[in-house]
């Protein structure tokens, strides 16, 4: 809070490895019903084997970083689930944020605008996820080359990536079955298992040139995990922006105790810590009782 930055982690080193599965078993799902349905030709059947076959390697060379947060502002299974005694929550408003990248100068997204880092609610329910999911396969199909009648290589116009893609086309141009595995990855993190329904997630989703010192690590129960630091673009941008040596602070504008029997010492506690980042107001209570 302190330094007005929020870490992203890489989709690797999520709490749940789970998680990431799940997401892999509804794209083999799609993939097998697709396969000799009739929709496709032979060669974007083909592509779309190879896609799948990408998905986890292609983070390698297009990693993706998540911040978590929700929209249940006061959820006892959360406190539950995620705090300590006591623990406090982080409201922050929406906004455009820009990777820190402190040994490049400013890198504009004019040429690939969806690489941005971005918002976007995770879905729970199963058509949902099938919808998002089939849109993306339909890009990595359209997207998909053949041969010509001279035996030369010829790729079909690829169609605008959907909504919220990210890493589609490749940094230097062409198009691919690992950059289209990376579009579908970009969509696939937003899917999750029905039973994690109450936690409303929204996910903040990045990534990093491939050519920056933008990733930096840290120690957790997984070992070495990398992360990008995030925050609000400079004043002086010219444009949107991916990353920046210098980033504004993005600082809460609420800040909530979880519930616990010291609530005065909390309170306490919290409000010289937000007066020291330089932020006027006082945190709040939850209104779930402790237990």
């Amino acid at each position: 809070m302190t330094e007005g930055r929020v870490r992203a982690t890489s989709v690797l080193c999520l709490n749940d490895e789970a998680e990431f599965h799940y997401g892999e078993r509804l794209v083999h799902e799609l993939i097998e019903g697709i396969l000799g349905s009739g929709q496709l030709e032979p060669y974007q059947e083909a592509h779309l084997v190879e896609v799948e076959s990408s998905l986890k390697s292609v983070l390698d060379r297009y990693p993706l970083f998540i911040f978590c947060a929700s929209e249940a502002e006061d959820s006892l299974g959360q406190w539950r689930g995620y705090s300590a005694d006591p623990g406090y929550s982080l409201g922050f408003s929406v906004q455009d944020l820009v990777v820190l990248d402190r040994h490049s100068p400013p890198r504009s997204l004019d040429p690939l605008p969806h690489l941005a880092p971005r918002w976007g609610r995770v879905l729970y329910e199963k058509n949902a996820q099938h919808q998002l999911l089939l849109r993306g396969l339909s890009y990595c199909a359209a997207a998909a080359s053949r041969d010509d009648s001279n035996g030369s290589p010829a790729t079909s116009e690829p169609p605008v990536p959907p909504t919220n893609a990210s890493g589609a086309e490749d940094v230097y141009g062409g198009y691919r079955p690992e950059n289209a595995a990376a579009t579908l990855m970009s969509l696939l993190v937003f899917c999750k298992h029905p039973s994690f329904a109450d936690e409303q997630e929204v996910r903040l989703v990045a990534t990093s040139p491939p050519d920056s010192r933008a990733v930096e690590f840290r120690q957790s129960r997984f070992g070495v995990t990398p992360f990008v630091s995030l925050g609000v673009p400079p004043p002086e941008a010219e444009g949107r922006v991916w990353t920046a040596p210098l980033c504004d602070p993005y600082l809460p504008d609420h800040v909530m105790i979880g519930p616990t029997p010291h609530r005065e010492p909390a309170f306490h506690g919290a409000s010289q810590l937000l007066r020291r980042a330089g932020l006027d107001f006082d945190p709040t209570h939850s209104a779930s009782p402790f237990r």
